[in-house]
């Protein structure tokens, strides 16, 4: 499970933090919707053309939460 990877790196997984989060997409248009999907919630993301292939674009963002939190089912459909 993802949360004993994490809790055996030493991170507390109910303790809020700042966590970032990154998505790869194909085409602009796919990123500009990933950015505006983070309008609801999430802090501004950041977009940016992958350097070695020309259609990756890479979309950031980061937001407050636990370890739990983000890696619970729910949190992870939502995002997809």
């Amino acid at each position: 499970m993802i949360e004993n990877l994490i809790e055996n790196k030493g991170a507390d997984l109910a303790g809020r933090r700042f966590i970032d989060l990154h998505f790869w997409a194909f085409g602009e248009e796919a990123a500009d919707k990933i950015a505006l999907a983070f309008q609801t919630g999430l802090s501004p993301g950041s977009k940016k053309l992958a350097r070695a292939t020309p259609t990756l674009w890479s979309v950031e963002t980061q937001l407050e939460a636990t370890p739990l939190s983000v890696t619970a089912p729910w949190f992870v459909e939502r995002m997809v």
